[in-house]
C-alpha cells in the first residue's frame, strides 16, 4: 500500500512539473492582448534595451507593425531612449531619460480604451505652484484635469501621475517621475506640457507633431 502511495505521489510531481514547464514556455510567446485595465499596469513581455535588439525585432516582424508605428528614432526627439517593451503590435512603451535627467515612460497606444475616471476642466485657481505638477484637491479618488485636449492624471492628493495627449488617433501617455518633476525646467517637453502658460504647452505639442512628420 505504501509503495502504491509513493508511486502516485511521484506521478503527481511529474505531471505538475510538466504543467509548470509548459506554463513557463507560454510566458515567452508573443504579445498578450491588452485588458480593460489602465495600460500603465499592463505587462510588457517583450523588452529590448539596445537599438540593435529593437531593430532586429521589428525587422523580423515588420509585416505585423501598424503603418503609423512610432519608432525608436521618433521617440528619441523627447530624450535618450533606454528601452522599448511590446505588449502587442498596437501598444508599446518606451523608457527614456530626458534632458532634465528624469526617467520617464512614453506609452504609445494605437487603440486606446476610454477610462472611467473623474474629469475636471482646468482653471488657474487649481494650481498650487507655477506648474500643473501639483493642484489643489478635495477628491476621494484619482482624477483627471483636461486642458486643451491634454489629460493630466492626478493622485488623490493632487500630485501629477500621467500626462496624456493624442496625435492622429494615437494616444501618448507620459508617466514615471512626473510626480517629482522639476518645476523650473521650461526647456524640456514635459516641462513645457506642465507649464501654467497654455501657449507654451500648445507650442510643445505642435513642435512634437512637426518633428514626427519629418
Amino acid at each position: 500500500m505504501k509503495r502504491l502511495i509513493i508511486v502516485v505521489l511521484l506521478c503527481s510531481l511529474f505531471l505538475g512539473g510538466c504543467v509548470f514547464s509548459r506554463s513557463e514556455q507560454n510566458t515567452e510567446m508573443m504579445p498578450t492582448q491588452p485588458t480593460n485595465d489602465d495600460s500603465s499596469c499592463m505587462q510588457i513581455p517583450n523588452l529590448y534595451y539596445t537599438y540593435d535588439e529593437y531593430n532586429a525585432y521589428i525587422s523580423k516582424n515588420s509585416d505585423k507593425l501598424p503603418a503609423d508605428f512610432i519608432t525608436w528614432d521618433d521617440i528619441s526627439i523627447l530624450g535618450e531612449v533606454r528601452s522599448i517593451g511590446f505588449s502587442n503590435w498596437t501598444y508599446y512603451r518606451y523608457s527614456i531619460w530626458d534632458s532634465a535627467g528624469q526617467s520617464l515612460m512614453i506609452e504609445v497606444n494605437h487603440a486606446p480604451k476610454i477610462q472611467d475616471k473623474k474629469q475636471l476642466t482646468f482653471s488657474a485657481d487649481m494650481l498650487v505652484g507655477n506648474t500643473l505638477r501639483d493642484v489643489h484637491s478635495d477628491n476621494k479618488e484619482p482624477f483627471t484635469v483636461i486642458r486643451n485636449g491634454v489629460e493630466y492624471g492626478y493622485s488623490i492628493v493632487g500630485r501629477l501621475i500621467t500626462v496624456t495627449f493624442y496625435k492622429d488617433n494615437i494616444q501618448y501617455k507620459i508617466s514615471g517621475n512626473t510626480y517629482n518633476y522639476p518645476t523650473d525646467r521650461t526647456d524640456t517637453f514635459l516641462g513645457k506640457l506642465i507649464s501654467a502658460d497654455e501657449a507654451v504647452a500648445n507650442a510643445a505639442l505642435a513642435e512634437f507633431a512637426e518633428k514626427l512628420s519629418k
